[in-house]
């Protein structure tokens, strides 16, 4: 007879086996969670790079031709605008319009410069370039000579190109200006009065391609002593001054008798002297000298009737 064994427990074999399948699946659909969630975000980030510009230079050549810098300019973008400026002055302004390769001339300063120029592409990225250039004068600049004529300087200005205009100013006093004439543009004559005492004069002279030459030179203008008669019935005095380069002396001649008076005031610009006239006409010369050797004369009939 055949036996069956009892062994008091449940029978678990198709129970155990469901719980094993389950469990799997759940795993295999959290993995394939992970793996869209990590697909999606490397979808995104690409995107999101795309869409982020890159910032590019472009490519720039600064050269001289001749009198003239040439700016050439290729960029994989459009420029916005150029900016440029001589040392350190005041910024000039060109139009890009949107061209990715362009050229632009700017004038060359003559002497030693230094040129900065800014580019600005359309998205606002900005690239800076600085540069050293030299330009020799080639045409030579007015030539200015000065001359001494009386209590004038006579002012000769030549030039190779025509001249545009003069300025001319004593000390720091307000310039004064003298346009070229038509069909006499190459050279300029003036004369200019002498102020008195000591002056410096400054003249600039500028061609019509704006090449400028500037000549100063001190001149001291002629100060002539001042003589004064004052007669007091018959006392003559002979009163002369002279506030800018003082006294040296004065000599005159009174009815045939030379005197000579030096005697001064303590600051040195008033000599004074006292002589009797007689009765009727007495003639007077006088000279009167300042201590930089400029003379003062007169001469005629002084009466006197007691």
């Amino acid at each position: 007879m055949n036996q069956i064994l009892y062994t008091g427990g449940k029978q678990k074999g198709p129970i155990e086996i469901n719980k094993i399948i389950k469990f799997f699946a759940i795993v295999i659909i959290i993995f394939g969670i992970i793996i869209a969630g990590q697909a999606i975000y490397r979808m995104l980030n690409n995107k999101a790079e795309e869409q982020t510009p890159v910032n590019t230079e472009p490519s720039v050549e600064i050269s001289q031709v001749d009198n003239m810098v040439q700016i050439s300019i290729s960029h994989d973008k459009a420029i916005d605008k150029i900016y440029y400026s001589w040392n350190e002055e005041e910024e000039v302004t060109l139009q890009g319009r949107g061209r990715t390769n362009l050229i632009e001339s700017i004038d060359l300063p003559v002497g030693n410069n230094t040129l900065v120029v800014r580019i600005v592409d359309a998205s606002g990225y900005e690239v800076r370039y600085e540069k050293r250039f030299v330009l020799e004068e080639t045409t030579p600049k007015p030539q200015i000579e000065f001359a001494v004529s009386g209590n004038n300087v006579k002012v000769v200005i030549t030039s190779e190109n025509p001249l545009a205009y003069i300025t001319y100013r004593w000390n720091d006093d307000e310039e004064r200006r003298i346009d070229a004439a038509e069909g006499t543009k190459n050279r300029l004559e003036t004369e200019i009065e002498i102020k008195k005492g000591e002056n410096k004069l400054t003249v600039i002279a500028v061609d019509e391609n704006n090449r400028t030459q500037t000549k100063e030179q001190k001149f001291k203008g002629i100060t002539k002593p001042e003589i004064q008669l004052l007669q007091d019935r018959e006392n003559l005095t002979i009163r002369v001054t002279d506030t800018d380069d003082k006294m040296d002396r004065i000599e005159f001649v009174l009815n045939g008798t030379l005197y000579t008076e030096n005697t001064k005031t303590q600051d040195g610009t008033v000599i004074q002297v006292t002589k009797q006239l007689k009765t009727g006409d007495n003639f007077l010369a006088i000279n009167a000298y300042n201590v930089s050797g400029d003379v003062e004369s007169i001469q005629g009939t002084i009466p006197y009737n007691p």
